[in-house]
C-alpha cells in the first residue's frame, strides 16, 4: 500500500509532543509522501509548527460568534433610548461586544418593517449571553426600562 498524503490530527498535544509524533510518523512514509499536521491553536489562531496545515474541518470546529440582534419596533420614550445607548455601548466595550449594525433599513423587502436594527458581535454565544445577563449592563438595561417595545434576539453565527 502506497500512501500519498497522511494527516495527523496532534492537536491536543504541546509543541514538544507534536514534534516526536511527526517524527516517528515520518519514519514509516515515503519520502514523497506528503506529512500533514492539523496542529493549529484554537485560542489565538495561531500556527504551532512551520508548514502546517489547516482544513476545513479544523475551521469548523472552531468557535463560533454569538450575536445580539435587537429590532425596535417602537419607541415611547426617545429620551430613555438614547440615555440606555450611552451606557450599553460603554458596557458593551468592555464586555467585548461590538456594534456591526445600527440604524433603520436602506431598503425593505418581502414582509420588511421600516425599523431600526442594531447587531452586536461577541467573541462566542456563551459571550453573548453572559453579556446581557452581566452587571456591567444591567445599569443600561434599567435606564431603558420599556423605553420602546423591541424583539431581542441571541443567536450564533455560522
Amino acid at each position: 500500500m502506497r500512501l500519498e498524503r497522511i494527516t495527523v490530527d496532534v492537536r491536543e498535544f504541546d509543541s514538544v509532543i507534536m514534534q516526536w509524533h511527526a517524527a516517528m510518523v515520518s519514519n514509516f512514509l515515503l519520502p514523497e509522501t506528503e506529512l500533514s499536521l492539523l496542529c493549529w491553536q484554537k485560542e489565538n489562531h495561531t500556527c504551532l509548527c512551520e508548514g502546517c496545515s489547516v482544513t476545513k474541518d479544523l475551521e469548523d470546529s472552531m468557535a463560533k460568534k454569538g450575536y445580539w440582534v435587537v429590532c425596535y419596533k417602537s419607541v415611547s420614550n426617545p429620551a430613555a433610548v438614547s440615555e440606555y445607548t450611552k451606557l450599553a455601548g460603554t458596557a458593551l466595550e468592555a464586555l467585548g461586544g461590538r456594534v456591526i449594525v445600527g440604524g433603520k433599513p436602506a431598503k425593505t423587502h418581502e414582509a420588511g418593517v421600516d425599523q431600526s436594527v442594531v447587531v452586536v458581535e461577541f467573541e462566542n454565544l456563551e459571550k453573548a449571553i453572559a453579556a446581557y445577563e452581566s452587571d456591567l449592563y444591567k445599569p443600561a438595561l434599567k435606564v431603558f426600562d420599556n423605553a420602546a417595545q423591541r424583539d431581542f434576539r441571541i443567536v450564533e453565527g455560522r
